[in-house]
C-alpha cells in the first residue's frame, strides 16, 4: 500500500503501486479542505504518459474508480493563511528561527 498527497488535482504513482491500493489525499491550504480516498491503481485506470521516473497519473476515466471517504472535509486552516501577509513578510526575513519566533 502506498499512501500519496498532493496539492494539486492529481498524484504521481510510482509503478511499484500498479494493482496495489493506495491512499489519496489531497488538500487545500487556501480553502482548508481535504479529500481521503482508497483507489487500486489498476493500469487502465493511469494515464499513457509517463514522466522520466517512469510516474503515471490517474486518467480521467480512473477518478470514478477513487472511493471517497472523506470529500471536502474541513480542516484547522493554516495560520500563514489567515496572518497579516506584510507581518508573514517581516517574519520571515529573519534567517533564524529564534528571531522569527
Amino acid at each position: 500500500m502506498d499512501i500519496k498527497n498532493t496539492v494539486g488535482l492529481n498524484w504521481t504513482l510510482p509503478p511499484e503501486v500498479v494493482d496495489k491500493p493506495c491512499i489519496l489525499i489531497r488538500s487545500n491550504e487556501k480553502t482548508a479542505l481535504c479529500y481521503l480516498g482508497l483507489f487500486v491503481a489498476r493500469p487502465e485506470y493511469l494515464s499513457q504518459g509517463i514522466n522520466r521516473d517512469r510516474k503515471k497519473t490517474i486518467a480521467k476515466s480512473g477518478f470514478e474508480k477513487i472511493h471517497w471517504m472523506l470529500h471536502g472535509f474541513p480542516y484547522p486552516q493554516n495560520i500563514w493563511e489567515s496572518a497579516d501577509p506584510a507581518q508573514v513578510k517581516r517574519s520571515f526575513a529573519f534567517t533564524m528561527v529564534q528571531q522569527r519566533v
